[in-house]
């Protein structure tokens, strides 16, 4: 997605305004090896001339961070960069994760903080390489902003950010969105690791589909039992929604696993076992779906 982002927003301002902040040096000199990110999509191919700079060598006030990493190297990515943030500098968070997010804007009082929620789909063919598969749909909305601010700049990041080409739109009440995105997760990451399976595959077996209706209710319960939590309504008729428009889909937990790369479970059912806890709600299937994943990754290790 990082690739996506800076090649849409170079073809939006076609200026050397759009850096890519990258953590090893091997990676900047591949992509000025390249000339910038190859961009495919459908028939068409382009290339954006696209800046890079490490991490630690960035001097440049910056005005938009968008923040494309994994939910648990979100944090430290942004630590990274925070001594050259002012007070108008807006932080634009693409990744899943309530847990992290929270944390995020509570760090950062003095900044406004925005989710950008997607489903748009890529993946790199090579390094800096990236194929724009999916056209979904993504919603942008404010998480917090520091308490000097009169106005909030909507339409002037949404001016900065490739609206058409990702599809973007407002929402104001961007909170209860990634809560629903956030118990969805919870229900279908794990279970594919579990089974190692397809999304669609949840839904064929007798035994996926009474784990997967059990884990619903309970997630549900427990985000009815959780201050500040929106009503998320018949929560398996959503995921069911989710699994059949994804059918031929890996879940990014499962990508994630197969690659050997640390994933964003912990992000996930183990924080909402955290939840469940504070307000004292039982939480039994998401433990036995824990314990279940932790069984998976240990087989595979060896």
């Amino acid at each position: 997605m990082a690739c996506l982002g800076a090649a849409r927003l170079w073809q939006l301002t076609n200026t050397a305004s759009v850096t890519l902040l990258l953590r090893r040096q091997s990676a900047v000199l591949e992509i000025q090896k390249t000339g910038g990110i190859r961009l495919r999509e459908r028939v068409r191919e382009s290339m954006a001339k696209v800046e890079a700079q490490l991490i630690e060598q960035c001097e440049t006030t910056v005005s938009n961070l968008l923040v494309c990493t994994k939910a648990q190297d979100a944090e430290e990515a942004i630590a990274s960069v925070a001594h050259l943030f002012t007070s108008e500098t807006n932080i634009v968070l693409l990744q899943n994760g309530i847990k992290m997010q929270q944390r995020i804007c509570s760090a950062y009082p003095s900044q406004r903080v925005y989710a950008l929620s997607t489903s748009q789909g890529a993946y790199l063919q090579a390094p800096f390489d990236v194929i724009h598969a999916g056209f979904g749909q993504s919603y942008l909305g404010i998480l917090s902003h520091h308490a000097g601010s009169q106005s909030l700049p909507a339409e002037a990041l949404l001016h900065a950010l490739p609206v058409q080409s990702f599809n973007i739109r407002w929402d104001a009440n961007i909170t209860a969105r990634l809560w629903v995105k956030f118990a969805i997760n919870c229900a279908i990451n794990a279970l594919t690791v579990i089974y190692d399976c397809k999304n669609g595959a949840l839904l064929n077996a007798p035994e996926r589909l009474a784990l997967l209706q059990e884990l619903c209710t309970e997630i549900q319960d427990i985000l009815e039992h959780t201050a500040a939590t929106p009503s998320i309504g018949n929560l398996f008729e959503q995921v069911e929604v989710v699994l059949l428009a994804t059918s031929e889909n890996i879940s990014s937990t499962l990508q994630d696993i197969r690659k050997g790369q640390t994933s964003e479970f912990s992000h996930f059912n183990p924080y909402l076992c955290e939840l469940a806890r504070v307000r004292q709600r039982p939480c039994p299937v998401n433990e036995r779906v824990i314990s279940l994943f932790s069984d998976r990754m240990a087989r595979s290790a060896d």
